[in-house]
């Protein structure tokens, strides 16, 4: 692997950085200390990572989905800001089908509803995205403050600055992917566990349990792999407390119930879910497991989701038991590609040293990584897809940060007898902070570019609905598949009162859907010429 300038560049200052906390005053070194474990630092680090993460979506709190999950969750979201959970369907269910989305015979999204009812403040103020940026901010300062307390202030630092500046947290944080409010959720019900843990009262368990219990009707399989290690310290306490576990139980058990709840608002049916309804519908063989379900589907795929649906039924072929090791190898180095790129490279050899240094907390956060990483293996997934590894992505820097204070100390020379980091290398981390931001300015600037030409795409597209005539009906004959790009068929209902319909291009058949509205007028929007001509009903 060739070493680029800008990675031989941070090691110079690295050691520079080292040189300097060697040479500089105690007092010094003492400051940088005081100043990373501030009770504000948290607050400060919160702040920079909710505006880092906006810059990167575009600079504005009213920003696209661009994704089909993302405008699925919007959608919920909307329904939810309009004090409902479903709207009537669509009139003729094949113009307005859309991946993630049930349209018949009521609009509602497959996905579980602790996202859409997190997004729903926003969208009601009109900020749809004001909800995730609120909670970036959260998920960066609890972070920090977690593994301050877990590892040390330097290791801490380091370790959100690379996940901050990383490809995945870019990817991922950036949006309205559900991941976003899992990550808060999961901190902060690690943060109240940990308290409780410190025998501050039952209050604090009682709010851990409240948001793990957010983040099971938010992502259920995720929230469980992510707290299973602390069941170790849980078990360990629940005798001497075991009124605070069972009263926690309780609290979490209830705010379950709202799944069976939500089942009944959607699908009518407590035991079926709106995910098991869409799967059914159009995706049977898109479960859990390794064998392939060749129930046919109930409704042919639209048209945004064939392409997808095509690709995703090779992946869950090629998921066996057999195949497992290479499935898992796969993932990681895709994991790898988007976090250790660029400068954070030179942490993966640091932590061959940091991950003996783990103790405590420190131990139960790598566990996370492990539990997140190997209890998706039961599920078929692209290995590029790495967005089901993006809550716990920030701990697979923490033992190359633990490395790394390690290497200051042996520099220094001033390590501290019980072996934990030296208050130098707080110093050195952030005299090498500000070359980490540096270089990954280019970094950045691509993703924000990227974003920012599929949200021209799409709002290219938008505008045209937005400032056509009235009560119109736009048949959209697409130029190529649009796997990976926007999908333009997106309706947010009620749709009798919607100012305007986005559906397929079906051909012939669009006089059908203009029978069913007689108060609307056609067009057809062809992607491929950029045009936009009026339908002259027949009669």
């Amino acid at each position: 692997m060739m070493v680029s300038y800008e990675v031989l560049g941070l090691g110079l200052l690295v050691l520079a950085g080292t040189l300097a906390a060697r040479l500089a005053p105690a007092a010094m070194a003492e400051s940088a200390e005081r100043a990373l474990r501030h009770r504000h630092t948290p607050l400060i680090l919160g702040i920079a990572t909710a505006l880092v993460f906006a810059w990167v979506a575009g600079g504005s709190l009213d920003v696209e989905p661009l994704s089909t999950d993302e405008a699925s969750y919007v959608l919920q979201a909307k329904l939810i800001a309009e004090g409902r959970i479903t709207a009537p369907g669509a009139p003729i269910a094949e113009f307005f089908e859309q991946p993630w989305v049930i349209v018949t015979p009521t609009f509602y999204s497959k996905y579980p509803p602790g996202h859409a009812l997190a997004l729903a403040p926003g969208v009601l103020l009109g900020l749809p995205w004001l909800v995730p940026f609120l909670l970036n901010g959260v998920a960066g300062g609890l972070g920090f403050a977690l593994l301050r307390r877990a590892a040390g202030p330097a290791p801490a630092l380091l370790t959100w600055c690379a996940w901050l500046l990383s490809g995945m947290a870019m990817s991922w944080q950036a949006s309205y992917f559900s991941e976003v409010t899992l990550l808060a959720c999961w901190l902060g019900g690690t943060a109240a566990f940990w308290r409780w843990l410190d025998g501050q009262g039952r209050r604090w368990l009682l709010l851990a349990a409240l948001l793990f219990g957010y983040g099971a009707i938010t992502r259920p399989l995720s929230i469980l792999l992510l707290v299973l290690p602390l069941a170790i310290p849980l078990v360990r306490h629940a005798r001497d407390r075991w009124r605070d576990v069972a009263l926690s139980a309780l609290l979490g058990g209830a705010i379950l119930l709202v799944l069976p709840a939500w089942n009944v608002a959607t699908t009518g049916d407590p035991l079926r879910s709106p995910l098991r309804e869409y799967t059914e519908t159009y995706l049977p063989w898109d479960r859990l497991g390794f064998a392939i379900d060749s129930t046919a589907p109930r409704r042919a795929p639209p048209a945004d989701l064939k392409a997808i649906g095509t690709h995703l039924l090779k992946v869950h072929r090629e998921h066996t038991v057999s195949g497992l090791p290479r499935t898992l190898l796969e993932r990681a180095d895709h994991v790898r590609r988007l976090l250790f790129s660029g400068w954070r490279w030179w942490l993966l050899p640091l932590a061959l040293v940091g991950i003996w240094r783990l103790r405590g907390a420190a131990r139960l956060a790598l566990a996370s990584v492990a539990t997140q990483f190997f209890g998706h293996a039961i599920w078929a997934h692209e290995a590029g897809w790495t967005l089901y590894y993006a809550e716990s992505a920030a701990l697979w820097f923490l033992p190359g940060a633990l490395g790394f204070a390690w290497l200051v100390d042996r520099l220094s020379r001033r390590g501290t007898p019980d072996g934990a980091p030296a208050p130098r290398a707080a110093l050195a981390v952030l005299g090498a902070l500000p070359l980490c931001f540096a270089l990954s300015i280019g970094d950045s600037t691509s993703y924000r570019e990227f974003r920012g030409l599929r949200m021209a795409e799409l709002r290219s597209f938008t505008d045209l609905v937005r400032e056509g005539p009235a009560d119109a009906i736009y048949f959209v004959r697409y130029a190529e598949e649009r796997s990976g790009r926007p999908a333009l068929i997106r309706n947010f209902p009620p749709l009798e009162t919607a100012r305007a319909w986005v559906v397929y291009d079906l051909g012939p058949r669009n006089q059908e859907l203009l029978r069913a509205a007689p108060g609307r007028t056609g067009y057809l929007v062809d992607e491929g010429e950029r045009s936009v001509t009026p339908i002259v009903r027949e009669r």
